[in-house]
């Protein structure tokens, strides 16, 4: 509710000063409060990974999963209060599973690969939230596919510079399984 009022406070600033019209409340309301619940979400998360040690770990997933999840769209939660539970869930997973993905690297790649092909097959899914249209879906489809592969070749690099178990490189793989 804070976040929602906090939204309504800005939107009807925005109308006070004349930035959007009375009838754009609706929209840029909605808008403004996902953001804010994404910004204190991810400051939540991290404050929490900062104070477990495990602040480099969860930064990373959080950028890679965010650059994939951008254009892959998803499950989606019905509550912000769900999703900062799922987010956080995915969070803790990463954490646990870091250690497990050394000793079971092989896994982990043939995970990687499998995540591929279903990313390169489906592309993104056009969940009602987001509402794309035909060329958007295309888009969104064509953008996640090239982010595999900008991922992909950011593990090949690492491995290429002998970079094998890294977290860096550990975290990219759980990201993409994920």
């Amino acid at each position: 509710m804070i976040v929602e009022n906090t939204s309504n406070k800005i939107v009807g600033r925005m109308i006070a000063n004349d930035v959007i019209g009375v009838d754009e409340r609706a929209i840029y309301s909605y808008h403004i409060q996902v953001m804010l619940e994404s910004v204190v979400g991810h400051a939540i998360i991290l404050l929490i990974a900062a104070m477990s040690g495990h602040f480099v770990e969860i930064l990373l997933f959080l950028l890679s999963f965010g650059i994939l999840r951008g254009s892959t769209s998803g499950y989606h939660c019905k509550t912000s209060v769900g999703c900062f539970v799922l987010s956080s869930l995915a969070c803790a997973s990463v954490v646990l599973l870091k250690d497990l993905s050394l000793r079971y690297f092989l896994y982990c790649q043939g995970g990687l690969i499998i995540a591929m092909i279903i990313i390169f097959l489906i592309g993104a899914i056009n969940h009602p939230n987001m509402g794309w249209s035909d060329e958007e879906l295309k888009a969104a489809k064509r953008s996640s596919r090239v982010k595999v592969l900008i991922l992909l070749i950011l593990l090949f690099i690492l491995e290429y510079l002998g970079i094998e178990k890294t977290y860096a490189k550990r975290i990219l793989y759980l990201c993409e399984i994920m």
